[in-house]
This record gives C-alpha cells, structure tokens and sequence, in this order.
C-alpha cells in the first residue's frame, strides 16, 4: 500500500548521525614538521592519546603552530592556548606538561582528567552531520547545540574546524611518508572561534541553535587525494574568558559520508527512487527497512532550508510532498540521512 505524506515547512531538529551528548574534552598536540621531538617522543605520546580515545570519550587534534602544515586557523589555535614551544599538550585550555621521560605517566593523568570531564553535565549539546559531494571539493556540516544552562555566565561561541586524517607528509624523526592524523585544516566559520551564540548574562532559552556550513576542502587542504576520504568536521562551543576561547563542549564527526550528485541516486541495495524537484515531490520504496530517517534541503552555499523526518520502511512505497515554491532560483540538494549513511541528489530550481 502507498503512504502518502504531505509535510509544510517546519524548522526542526533530527537526531543524527553523529550526535552524542556528553562533555567531551578536547586533546590537542601543538606540533611542527620540522620539529625532531615532535616526530619522536611527541609522535609516541600522540599514537597512544589516539589509541586510547579512539571511542570518541575526547578529541584528539594535531594543531601545528609551525612548518609545512601550518594554517593561519592552526596558528589561532595554537596562539590562544598560549603554547611556547613544541611538541605541548593541552586537554582544553590546560597545558599538560609533558615531556619525553614523563609522558606515559601524563597519559594515565589525562585518562583521569577526561572521564572526569564525561561525567560532567555538559553546558552544550553538540550534534553533527556532515557530508561530502563527489562532483565538487566540498565538504557540508548540520550543527545543532541544545543548552543544558539557562543563563549565559560568559559570552559564547560556536566554531567548526574541517580536520583531515591520515595525512601522508614529512614529519623529521619520522621521514618523508610520516602519516598524520587528526590534522588540523581549516575554519568552516568565517572567524576561527566561530560566532557568539549567547552574551554573557543572557537567558538562553530552550530551542536548540542551528547552523549549516560548507567548505572547499580542495583550497583548505591543496591535496586533492584526501577530497573523498579522510576528512572530520570538529565543533566546539567556546566560553569567551577576558580575551581567551575557552573550550566548554567540542564534538567530532569522523569521514564525513561521500554522497553522490547523479540524477538517479541509489541507496545500499537498489531501493526505488524517483523524485521531482520543480514540484517537491520525492517517491521512494527502500529493499531495506531505514527507519526514522531525516530529509532536508540544502541551497549551493550549504545553507539548511528545512529539514524534517519520516519513516521509511521496507518495500513500503512512500510518497513525501514538501513546499519548494518558496525557493529561489538556483542549485539545491536534497539529503537524507538514515542507518548512519546519508544520501545527496542535486536539483535545480
């Protein structure tokens, strides 16, 4: 039996991909490619903080002040955590102290320090999605922040960082095929920390903060053997501190999902797929059940139009109708997100 749905322009949130709502510290090396320590003890300490929070309890970030990999979002960084020298490790703000004798005991230290951090309330709850197209270098980030807090008792900030992994590149100690990882790239808001979200004394209400952005990885990254792999998007919420970014919650969305741009899409295991942009009518029959799935339009600067959900089950027809009439003229995608995987069709308006 066909279901159809007929759904008016609704501003609300999914629950996504990538969400998980906790306090997250953030681990960042402050490092350089020319730097010898950096590639030898820094480069131990930092396999391990990977190894270690590879389940997402912290995120671990290359931040490099100096050298090759250095980038004026990277230098930012680097600046605001006040770092002297090179390899420094901070857990947030906090500069750990490490150095080559006593970095496997600071190991054990920052354990500690971050499952005291997770069983923290979180001021902020950060969910990410985020995706890449296959026709163009560009990498598109949702973001949503639900307050835990109902008064702001600093200002605070929303930033996005486009972070690339396994980053084949010199590192001295560690030669010519050195693999990186975690490096960070780019900003995807225009001021590396972000925009004020709330002032500081102000009564921060309950609806969630929601913000789309984009970026060309080919111009924040000049390596185009890393556009459909390998890519993060890093979000952190900053407590702005007389004239320091203080991180209060930070959340990471690891290998953004490749989408494709085709004019017939095809989900895991052929389902049908037919869907009509000039009249906003998408008909849809998956092989597979994909459950409580999320569908949205997106405009060519990564802007969010709207977004709403809808079950799709198993070989069950389903007819959604959405407005597009409001829509400039011009090029949009349309997303859905379900089962972890998410899916893009180009449209013109």
């Amino acid at each position: 039996m066909q279901k159809i749905i007929v759904l008016t322009l609704m501003f609300i949130t999914a629950q996504l991909g990538a969400q998980q709502n906790m306090q997250r510290p953030v681990i960042s090396k402050i490092t350089a490619t020319w730097c010898t320590n950096c590639g030898s003890w820094g480069w131990n300490f930092m396999e391990a903080l990977l190894e270690e929070f590879s389940d997402g309890r912290a995120v671990v970030l290359a931040v490099h002040h100096s050298g090759d990999l250095e980038n004026p979002t990277s230098d930012a960084l680097a600046k605001n955590f006040g770092n002297s020298y090179q390899p420094e490790f901070f857990v947030n703000n906090s500069n750990v102290n490490a150095l080559s004798s006593t970095w496997p005991n600071k190991l054990e230290e920052i354990k500690s320090s971050v499952a005291e951090v997770n069983g923290e309330m979180a001021p902020f709850d950060i969910e990410i999605n985020a995706f890449k197209e296959t026709s163009q270098p560009v990498v598109h980030a949702d973001v949503t922040v639900r307050p835990n807090i109902t008064m702001a008792d600093e200002d605070y900030y929303l930033a996005a960082y486009l972070v690339e992994d396994n980053l084949v590149h010199f590192q001295a100690s560690q030669g010519n095929d050195a693999v990186h990882h975690k490096v960070v790239r780019a900003s995807m808001t225009s001021d590396v920390f972000g925009e004020m979200i709330f002032a500081s004394g102000q009564s921060i209400p309950g609806n969630p903060v929601e913000r789309s952005y984009s970026i060309n990885s080919l111009d924040a990254t000049g390596n185009d053997n890393h556009i459909l792999q390998d890519l993060d998007v890093v979000v952190m919420v900053y407590q702005k501190v007389n004239d320091k970014y203080v991180i209060a919650n930070a959340h990471i969305f690891e290998d953004a999902a490749v989408t494709t741009s085709t004019e017939n899409i095809t989900f895991e295991e052929s389902p049908k797929f037919v869907f009509n942009g000039q009249q906003g009518i998408l008909t849809i029959r998956p092989s597979t059940s994909i459950g409580n799935a999320t569908y949205e339009v997106i405009d060519a600067s990564g802007r969010l139009k709207f977004k709403n959900r809808v079950q799709l089950e198993k070989d069950q027809l389903t007819t959604i109708a959405f407005p597009v009439n409001h829509l400039p003229s011009g090029t949009y995608f349309l997303r859905i997100t379900g089962d972890n995987k998410a899916y893009t069709h180009k449209f013109v308006r």
